[in-house]
C-alpha cells in the first residue's frame, strides 16, 4: 500500500502505520525531513526513509553532506502570534475543537478578543 502526498504529510495522515517513506526532493527544513522519519512509529519493527535528491542547490548540497540529518539541529522557528492572518487561522481552529471562551485571551494573547469578533462578525 502506498500514499503520495505533499511535504505537509504530517497533517492529515497517520503515518505511524507506514513502514517506509520517500521524499522526492529535499522538503525545505531539517524540520521537515525528520517528520517522514516518523514511520513506523506505532510498531517495534523499524522503518526506512529516503531521500532522493533533485537537482536543486540545497538539495545537491544536503546531499553531499556525510553527517546524517537525524544527528543536526533544527532550524529556528520565527512566529509572530501577533500576526492577524496566524492568529485568525489558529482561532479557526482552536473553535473548531472547543467553543472560544474569555479565559482564551490568556493562550492567544491581547489581540485574541479583537480578532475573535471580527471573525464572529464576518459568520466565521
Amino acid at each position: 500500500m502506498g500514499v503520495v502526498a505533499t511535504t505537509a504529510l504530517e497533517m492529515g495522515i497517520d503515518i505511524g502505520d507506514l513502514d517506509a517513506t520517500v521524499l522526492t526532493g529535499y522538503p525545505g527544513s531539517i524540520a521537515s525531513n525528520l517528520a517522514a522519519g516518523r514511520a513506523e512509529r506505532t510498531g517495534s519493527e523499524g522503518s526506512l526513509s529516503f531521500l532522493i535528491g533533485w537537482t536543486g542547490r540545497s538539495t545537491s548540497i544536503l546531499c553531499g553532506i556525510r553527517k546524517p540529518f537525524s544527528e543536526k539541529g533544527y532550524e529556528n522557528a520565527l512566529v509572530n502570534p501577533e500576526n492577524q492572518y496566524i492568529l485568525r487561522a489558529h482561532l479557526i481552529c482552536a473553535a473548531w475543537e472547543l467553543p472560544l471562551t474569555k479565559d482564551d485571551e490568556n493562550y492567544f494573547g491581547a489581540s485574541f478578543a479583537k480578532e475573535r469578533d471580527e471573525l464572529t462578525n464576518q459568520g466565521i
